[in-house]
């Protein structure tokens, strides 16, 4: 039979290694004194291993700990600009990691005046004669084009306009009036401060080349001219009004192209005055009404009747200023009217001798 096989020799350490630090472990690294050999001695591994091993463990920490800060620091910060749309990507577990937050988009700021911008072109669109040459500055401009006002029509402001003689208004916004009071204050004064109507910050005003002072003068003197004629009317015999249309003439509120009408058509037949209105919102003391409403004098002709008559005395007059409109038109409380109604704006002088 074959000899018996050789037992193989025992390990030169013990086989119950004393307690020391289990792998994984920082002390498993460099195990100093972890580990004995055999006859109790203590054993220290080769010097150039253990630093080698400890620089290769440290250069890992670090590694690992920067590249902590670094995704910590990725994951928090908030990015500058989104270059495309946000991809998602997978997790460690496979499922997809949620998109970040969409970066907000940074908008132009709207003009605070924008509606009201569009509420004064609209009221001049509606308002002011044909022909009549209006100052802007660009956005204003823009929004008069937008709401059909003729752009041949628009005199822009710019940093090299010297006068605004080729304008008879001028739309005020809060950007045109620091314009004219801090940087070109000269075209300032040409701005009477007679309001024809106002949208908020936004207001409609005249033009005036000898100054600001000369047209205040005028326009005083047309006050004067108008309670004198509107006076003559009560006095005529010829003219009923409302008490709110009386204090009106009285006070010299009506526009002078109405007062004309008013004193041609009664000079024909008695005429009957409900109201006066449209001075437009907003409107500065002196600003007349350029819009009279007339009772049917006549119960036996009705408003379409009535209006050929009407038309045909203010057409009579050659001198008399065009009007905008003449129709029938409905009151507030249900009442059937005739309408006479004149664009802005109102003209001054027109009743002096």
């Amino acid at each position: 039979p074959p000899p018996p096989a050789a037992e193989p020799d025992s390990p030169w350490w013990p086989k119950a290694a004393s307690a020391g630090p289990t792998p994984g472990s920082i002390g498993w690294l460099w195990p100093e004194e972890t580990g004995t050999r055999g006859g109790g001695g203590r054993w220290k591994p080769p010097g150039r291993r253990r630093y080698r091993t400890a620089a290769l463990a440290a250069a890992g920490v670090i590694v690992l700990g920067g590249a902590g800060v670094f995704i910590g620091m990725a994951l928090h910060s908030t990015p500058v600009a989104a270059l495309g749309p946000a991809k998602s990507s997978a997790s460690a577990t496979g499922q997809p990691s949620p998109s970040p937050d969409p970066v907000p988009t940074i908008s132009p700021t709207l003009n605070p005046n924008a509606a009201a911008l569009t509420a004064a072109a609209g009221w001049i669109t509606q308002q002011v004669a044909p022909g009549t040459d209006i100052a802007c500055d660009a956005s204003t401009c823009a929004a008069l084009t937008a709401a059909g006002f003729p752009a041949d029509q628009e005199v822009q402001v710019g940093i090299n306009t010297q006068s605004l003689s080729d304008a008879s208004l001028v739309v005020m916004t809060p950007e045109l009036n620091t314009f004219f009071s801090a940087v070109n204050p000269g075209l300032g004064s040409e701005v009477a401060p007679v309001v024809l109507a106002s949208f908020g910050q936004v207001s409609i005003e005249v033009i005036d080349p000898a100054g600001a002072g000369a047209y205040e003068n005028e326009l005083s003197q047309d006050v004067q001219a108008r309670i004198q004629v509107g006076e003559q009317l009560l006095d005529s015999g010829q003219v009923t009004a409302s008490p709110t249309a009386e204090s009106e003439l009285a006070a010299g509120d009506v526009d002078s192209r109405v007062l004309l009408a008013l004193q041609a058509l009664a000079n024909q037949e008695p005429i009957d005055i409900l109201d006066f209105g449209d001075s437009g919102p907003g409107a500065s003391p002196g600003v007349p009404f350029r819009t009279v409403d007339l009772a049917e004098m006549d119960p036996g002709v009705s408003a379409q009747g009535y209006l050929p008559t009407i038309a045909s005395v203010l057409k009579a007059h050659a001198t008399f200023p065009l009007y905008q409109h003449v129709g029938p038109v409905t009151l507030a409380d249900g009442q059937t009217a005739i309408e006479i109604q004149y664009s802005a704006p109102s003209p001054l002088g027109l009743l002096s001798p």
